[in-house]
């Protein structure tokens, strides 16, 4: 796997603010990562998987805080199981995030996997959102191998744009930038000013735009129930489609003991007079079908987040 190596002029500029010690580690941490993605890459992947599940493994005993707060959520959305099981869940949440890790160094060799493809279902309920002229609004949470989920669909030369939160440095933000744009996926980095703008043109141009709404950040939310719980959840996808009127495809990609389960779906939507009201149940009706799909597979989210952190009498 071949990767584009940015000049020196390329590389943006670090942030003033950094002193010598910061400047230096941060360098020495952008070079390591990048070796380690380098020397994973060129790894047989069968080898990668297994480095990537042994990573998952030490992540486990060692970043106690994460765990903790994995197996603290795991008894709020599964009050029925043991101590034990919220352990042993809890370890298989970390094995499939180093394994996910893996796959995204392997992106050639993955992409033609047969359980990848798209099957004459998935693409024409693309083609049918499509070609109705108002943009496609694609969400998804953090289920599965959501990063591997984009690139396959960019891969089938479907428009699809996401939506990223910079890096804290500017050097990974824009060698991560050349790694998710390869296969012509196209990303929108949250905070620039022409983030708002790209938003409007991918609609204008009727293309898709991806988003991610599962978690509790600090963006415009509502409270819906998830896992019998009110959680703040981002309203991006429900004001987007009370404006644009775009279909929304709801999906998600599994592992499997054997390979990948692609999973998609149209989630029908009607508006309204009461504009809040929409948005609310849009993204109520989303969240149900995430959490659906999380349940099928409850080790490949991350539980690690707090994902109920934000409480109905907070202010959002």
């Amino acid at each position: 796997m071949q990767h584009d190596s940015a000049s020196t002029s390329d590389l943006p500029v670090l942030p003033k603010r950094w002193g010598l010690i910061q400047r230096s580690k941060n360098t020495l941490l952008y070079h390591l990562i990048r070796f380690l993605y380098g020397l994973t890459a060129k790894t047989p992947f069968t080898i990668a998987q297994r480095f990537g599940r042994l990573l998952g493994v030490m992540a486990y005993w060692l970043i106690l805080p994460e765990r903790r707060k994995a197996i603290q959520q795991l008894q709020t959305a599964f009050p029925e199981n043991s101590l034990q099981q919220h352990q042993e869940r809890t370890k298989e949440v970390f094995v499939h995030l180093g394994e996910a890790a893996a796959e995204i160094t392997h992106l050639d060799a993955l992409l033609p996997h047969p359980d990848l493809q798209l099957t004459p279902a998935h693409k024409a309920l693309f083609n049918e959102c499509l070609q109705e002229g108002k943009g496609v609004i694609a969400a998804t949470g953090h289920l599965g191998n959501w990063e591997l989920l984009a690139q396959v669909l960019a891969a089938h030369d479907l428009p699809i744009h996401t939506i990223a939160k910079p890096i804290y440095d500017p050097r990974l933000t824009h060698w991560v930038d050349t790694i998710r744009t390869r296969f012509g996926l196209k990303v929108i980095w949250r905070g620039r000013k022409a983030g708002s703008k790209a938003l409007l043109r991918v609609f204008r141009a009727k293309e898709i735009l991806a988003l991610l709404i599962d978690q509790d950040t600090r963006v415009q939310s509502v409270f819906v129930p998830f896992f019998g719980k009110a959680a703040s959840t981002p309203s991006a996808i429900g004001t987007l489609a009370t404006r644009t009127g775009a279909p929304i495809v709801l999906g998600w990609l599994h592992r499997t003991p054997t390979g990948y389960r692609l999973h998609f779906e149209r989630f029908r939507y009607t508006l309204s007079e009461d504009k809040d009201a929409d948005i609310h149940q849009i993204t109520a009706g989303i969240t149900e079908r995430l959490e659906w799909g999380i349940r099928q597979a409850p080790e490949q989210w991350v539980w690690m987040h707090q994902r109920w952190k934000t409480r109905p009498q907070e202010n959002i």
